[in-house]
């Protein structure tokens, strides 16, 4: 008996306790360190690293789960819609798309000058402001009036017979596709409209020209 099991039974009377024998276990339950309790599934869930080497496995800290914020939402641009008129005749025309921009799910945008406006000296200029504004469209509407056949007297400096042929001319170039507005039956399509990708409607009416553009978004 040692000295610690004398004193202890000179102070109670009795042997002191002996720790009970313990069954055999893996020596790995000893060298493996304890895993820490989780406290909830999304939030601490304990994450087990691979063996290497035939190490014993590692145990990182319960992973703090962290919220993320909503995501924004993307507001798209309307798509933009570039009119080709005979500011000449038929500008009032403009006036009636202009009022469609306030609750219309497209944005319009014109060439602003009268054909009679545009002479031989700048007719470079006006032929690229109106390629830029093409460009940065994503359709082309057409007003087919009476006189958008016409031959005008810079045809030569235009390249075409006429202004609107020639924006019809750059949006086939640029790829736009178009609606044609008809504004009567009897009146002539441009020439460039032979072979242009759209749509053609039938007289000036509100509904009709919108459904045709949100058409040409499906059409291949």
């Amino acid at each position: 008996m040692s000295q610690f099991d004398e004193i202890y039974k000179a102070l109670y009377g009795t042997n002191p306790p002996q720790p009970k024998p313990q069954p055999p276990a893996s020596l790995l339950n000893f060298l493996r360190p304890a895993q820490p309790k989780p406290q909830s599934i999304l939030a601490d869930a304990l994450v087990k690293a691979k063996s290497v080497d035939n190490r014993l496995p590692i145990y990182t800290q319960p992973q703090k789960f962290v919220p993320q914020a909503p995501a924004l939402p993307i507001f798209l641009r309307k798509p933009r819609v570039f009119v080709s008129f005979d500011y000449e005749n038929d500008k009032h025309y403009k006036f009636l798309l202009s009022a469609w921009n306030k609750n219309s799910r497209f944005q319009f945008t014109f060439q602003d000058k009268s054909s009679q406006e545009v002479n031989t000296d700048n007719v470079g200029r006006v032929k690229a402001v109106l390629t830029q504004k093409i460009k940065d469209a994503t359709y082309v509407l057409v007003i087919a009036g009476q006189y958008a056949t016409q031959r005008h007297r810079d045809a030569a400096a235009i390249g075409c017979t006429n202004w609107i042929n020639y924006e019809i001319q750059q949006a086939k170039l640029y790829k736009r596709k178009l609606v044609v507005v008809r504004l009567q039956p009897n009146y002539l399509l441009p020439d460039q409209c032979s072979d242009a990708k759209g749509l053609l409607v039938e007289g000036y009416n509100q509904a009709n020209i919108m459904r045709a553009l949100a058409q040409l978004k499906d059409m291949k």
